[in-house]
């Protein structure tokens, strides 16, 4: 499409409204290793990568198992609560046939484990709408780092200054305008106070976005 070399996209909070149960899996994880659990543990390690958060976890309460079972863990446990509940939020499938339509090349970068990514997509039925997937399996540094969004631009052989992503948390948006990406915030129902103040444009959903939206967004930041 002129205008727009290609969308990426982040999964939980902007394709599926996945962050309930990924608080309810990792209260389980807790309950399972003995450990008294609180909610605002989960505000100060949302956006970040699985992994890091549960080292951090295993450090400060002593955990026995490895960094590596605990996310195994998790993961089936957080895939089990999915299982025919998780569905796209508001405006996504609408958006993604769009862009499908004017061949826009479309990416998911997720700081989530690979499979975690690929089980919410195939869960939503959203997995055939991507050209490529970046997890936090695939880089060394997470969000905010830009490293994830350049990754997705050379799978898509994509220009950063013609190309847009989509975000809801503050590290997503620093790690996509880090890498030159024109940026989308999106105000999911669970950003926990994230300003998403470096976005290009902040909207409450989808619904209403499409690819002539998105274009504008490019051409109004090369203006």
């Amino acid at each position: 499409m002129r205008g727009v070399d290609a969308v990426l996209f982040d999964l939980d909070g902007v394709l599926v409204d996945s962050e309930a149960y990924s608080l309810t899996s990792t209260r389980l994880l807790f309950e399972e290793l003995g450990t008294p659990w609180r909610d605002s543990l989960f505000e100060e390690t949302f956006g970040k990568r699985t992994s890091e958060n549960l080292a951090i976890f295993k450090g400060k309460y002593g955990w026995k198992p490895s960094v590596p079972w605990l996310v195994r863990r998790k993961n089936d446990i957080f895939l089990d609560l999915i299982r025919g509940r998780l569905k796209p939020l508001p405006g996504v499938v609408a958006l993604l046939k769009d862009l499908e339509a004017a061949r826009v090349p479309l990416a998911v970068v997720s700081a989530s484990p690979r499979r975690r990514v690929l089980g919410s997509l195939d869960e939503a039925g959203l997995e055939g709408f991507f050209a490529t997937v970046v997890s936090g399996d695939d880089v060394s540094c997470c969000k905010p780092s830009p490293a994830p969004y350049r990754l997705g631009l050379r799978r898509l052989k994509a220009s950063a200054g013609k190309s847009v992503a989509i975000e809801d948390t503050d590290s997503g948006v620093a790690s996509a305008t880090a890498a030159g990406i024109v940026c989308l915030g999106v105000r999911s129902p669970n950003t926990f106070g994230q300003t998403l103040g470096g976005a290009n444009k902040v909207v409450g959903s989808l619904k209403g976005v499409d690819a002539e939206f998105l274009c504008g967004l490019v051409a109004r930041r090369k203006g």
